[in-house]
C-alpha cells in the first residue's frame, strides 16, 4: 500500500477531531493513501481499499464522537456568550488584581461611555481612589468566602452604575487550573431605553399603540407631553393608558413601570440577518408538497411572479427549496416564477432509498404536471447543475432551455484536472462506503454551520461568504437541507460515480454555462471541456469568480438566461 499508513491516518482524525483546521491535512493524506480517481494499487484491488476502510472504521467512529463531544462543549459555550450578550446589563469576569478576562458588549459600552469607569490597559478601574480600593477589597472577599458585594458609584445620578461583585461559576464553568477569577455584573445606565415594544404586546396583549404609550410612560413623559408628541388629544391617551391598566392589572403609572422593568421587556430582542433574509426570500406560499415518481411526498417552493416565466431550479448538494440566492423581489421584478423541489432525502421531501437520476428526472416530470407546465426552462447549480444536465436529456422538449451554475460535469467530461478536496473523497466515500459517507458529511455540515467560510476552497468565496447577507442566505438553505441527515447528499454522489454520460443529441436544446476562475471546488476545465462537447451552448468565464459567485451575480444570471 502506497500513501499513509493506518496509524498515520488515525493520528491525523483523532487530531482533526480536536482541530479542524487539520482537516485539510487528513483529505489530502486520505487522497493520496486511496484515490479512486488514480489507477494506483489499491484502486485496482478492492480488496486492499476494503480491508484499509475496515482498519479506519473503528477510528472514524471514536474520532467523530470525540469530536461530537468537542463541539457540544463549544455549542454550549456560545450559547451561554450569546445569553450574555442579550443581557440588558453589563457582565464582567476580572481576576484578584482586576485584569479583565471577558466582557460583554454592554459591559465594554458602560466602560467607554460612563464617566466614573475606565477599560485601562485590559485593567477593570474605578476613577476614584477609595471607591476602587473598596471594589479590589471586595473581589478578594468574594473569592475567600464565595459571597456577593454590591457598590454604587455616583449616587442620586440619572446615570448612576450599581456594581455587583459575584463568584465566578455564576456566569462560566471553571476548572482548578483557571485562575481565581469573580463575576461583576454593572448596571445600565441607559437601562429604560431598551424597552422592547414587540415584547410588550406579546407579554401583555398591549396594541401597537398602547406598547408605544408604555415605553413613554416609563421614560417619564407625562400624557400632555406624549399626546402633543404623537398630535392626538390628550382624551385619547387617557383611553389607551385605561386599557393598559387593565391588561396589566396595575392601577398607576409606577405600579406600571415597576411591573415592566421588572419584567422581560427590557431583554430587546435584535433582529437577526437571518430573519431579514428570511423575510426577503418571501416564501409567500409556504411549503407545498405533490407526489413524487414513486408516491412518495416531494416538497416544493415557489417565488417572484406566479404569471412569469417558469423556472425550475435544481439546487446544490447544501442546498434545499430556500437557495435563492438573491431573495423573491428579484424574481418579482424580472417576471420570472422560480420553482424549487426538495431532491429525495432534502429538506421536507420524504427520503427514496436507492434512488438514481432516471428517478429525479420523473420527480421533476411529476412536478411539472402538478403545476400543468407543458415547457420550462431548467437552471442547476453545482453538483445541481450535474443532475438538471442529466434531467434535461431525459425529458426532452419538456426543458426549453438548460443554465448550469459552478457545475460538474459527467464522467468523462473531466479532462484537465479533476475535481478537488473534500468533493473528491466526499464522491468516492458515497461509491465504496455510503454509510460511513453519510457520518463524515453529518459532521461535516455541523462544522460548516458552525464557521463556514473556514470550509471554502478559494479566497474569493472567503470573502463573499464574509458578506453577512450572503452567508445568511448560504446557512438558511445549508440547515434546511440537514433536516433529515446527509443520506440525500450522499446519494446525489452515488449519481456523479455512477450514472453513465448521456448521448450528445438527447441535450441540442440551447445550454447557458457559467463558472468562475477561481472555484475552490469544480475546476473550470470541467466548464470548458462540456462547452467543448456540447452542440449549442454558451460559456461565461468569470475570472473573479468562486464556487459562490452564484450569490453576487443572482440578477446578472436570470438575465441572461431568460432573455428572448
Amino acid at each position: 500500500m502506497t500513501g499513509f499508513s493506518t496509524s498515520d491516518l488515525a493520528l491525523l482524525l483523532y487530531q482533526a477531531a480536536q482541530d479542524k483546521n487539520r482537516w485539510p491535512v487528513l483529505v489530502a493524506a486520505l487522497q493520496e493513501t486511496a484515490n479512486p480517481f488514480d489507477d494506483d494499487a489499491i484502486y485496482r484491488n478492492p480488496a486492499a481499499r476494503r480491508e484499509l476502510l475496515d482498519q479506519l472504521l473503528p477510528h472514524i467512529s471514536q474520532a467523530l464522537d470525540m469530536a461530537d463531544r468537542f463541539e457540544s462543549q463549544a455549542v454550549s459555550q456560545n450559547l451561554l456568550d450569546r445569553t450574555l450578550e442579550m443581557l440588558p446589563m453589563g457582565v464582567a469576569l476580572l481576576d484578584d488584581e482586576l485584569n479583565i478576562i471577558m466582557l460583554n458588549q454592554q459591559a465594554d459600552r458602560t466602560l467607554a461611555e460612563h464617566e466614573m469607569l475606565a477599560n485601562h490597559d485590559g485593567h477593570f478601574k474605578i476613577n476614584n481612589r477609595e471607591q476602587h480600593k473598596l471594589l479590589h477589597h471586595y473581589i478578594e472577599r468574594s473569592l475567600e468566602d464565595g459571597s456577593s458585594h454590591a457598590l454604587m458609584l455616583s449616587p442620586g445620578n440619572p446615570r448612576s452604575v450599581s456594581l455587583l461583585v459575584c463568584p465566578a461559576d455564576l456566569v462560566k464553568d471553571r476548572d482548578d487550573n483557571d485562575p481565581p477569577a469573580v463575576t461583576l455584573f454593572l448596571s445600565n445606565p441607559d437601562f429604560q431605553s431598551l424597552i422592547d415594544e414587540q415584547t410588550l404586546t406579546d407579554l401583555y396583549r398591549l396594541s401597537a399603540a398602547e406598547a408605544e404609550l408604555t415605553r413613554d410612560l416609563i421614560h417619564v413623559y407625562d400624557l400632555r407631553s406624549i399626546a402633543q408628541r404623537r398630535q392626538v388629544s390628550e382624551l385619547t391617551v387617557r383611553t389607551q393608558l385605561k386599557s393598559i391598566f387593565r391588561k396589566t392589572e396595575t392601577a398607576r403609572q409606577a405600579e406600571l413601570v415597576s411591573l415592566v422593568l421588572s419584567g422581560l421587556a427590557p431583554l430587546r430582542g435584535r433582529e437577526s440577518v437571518t430573519a431579514k433574509v428570511a423575510d426577503d426570500i418571501g416564501e409567500s406560499t409556504g411549503l407545498r408538497y405533490c407526489k413524487g415518481a414513486h408516491g412518495q411526498r416531494l416538497c416544493f417552493a415557489e417565488y417572484g411572479d406566479p404569471q412569469g416565466v417558469a423556472v425550475m431550479f435544481c439546487h446544490s448538494v447544501r442546498g434545499s427549496r430556500l437557495e435563492v440566492p438573491g431573495g423573491d423581489s428579484v424574481l418579482r421584478d424580472m417576471h420570472i416564477r422560480l420553482i424549487i423541489p426538495e431532491r429525495p432525502g432534502y429538506g421536507d421531501s420524504e427520503a427514496l432509498d436507492e434512488r438514481t437520476v432516471d428517478d429525479l428526472a420523473e420527480d421533476m416530470r411529476c412536478l411539472a404536471d402538478h403545476l400543468e407546465l407543458p415547457q420550462f426552462h431548467l437552471l442547476g447549480y453545482s453538483l445541481g447543475g450535474f443532475l438538471a444536465l442529466h434531467c434535461a436529456a431525459r425529458l426532452g422538449d419538456r426543458i426549453s432551455r438548460l443554465g448550469l451554475v459552478s457545475s460538474l460535469a459527467p464522467p468523462g467530461k473531466e479532462a484537465g484536472k479533476p475535481l478537488k478536496g473534500m468533493m473528491r473523497l466526499a464522491v468516492a466515500l458515497a461509491d465504496k462506503a455510503p454509510g460511513l459517507a453519510e457520518t463524515v458529511l453529518d459532521h461535516m455540515a455541523r462544522t460548516i454551520l458552525k464557521n463556514p467560510r473556514r470550509h471554502l476552497g478559494s479566497s474569493v468565496d472567503r470573502k463573499l461568504l464574509a458578506e453577512p447577507d450572503h452567508q445568511e442566505r448560504y446557512l438558511l438553505a445549508l440547515r434546511e437541507s440537514c433536516r433529515q441527515g446527509s443520506m440525500g447528499f450522499v446519494q446525489d454522489l452515488q449519481a456523479v460515480a455512477r450514472t453513465p454520460l448521456p448521448e450528445p443529441s438527447s441535450l441540442a436544446l440551447p445550454v447557458y454555462l457559467w463558472h468562475g476562475e477561481q472555484d475552490g471546488q469544480v475546476p473550470a476545465d470541467q466548464a470548458i471541456q462540456l462547452d467543448r462537447w456540447l452542440t449549442n451552448s454558451e460559456l461565461t468565464l468569470l475570472p473573479d469568480g468562486g464556487h459562490f459567485f452564484i450569490y453576487s451575480r443572482w440578477p446578472q444570471i436570470l438575465a441572461n438566461f431568460v432573455a428572448e
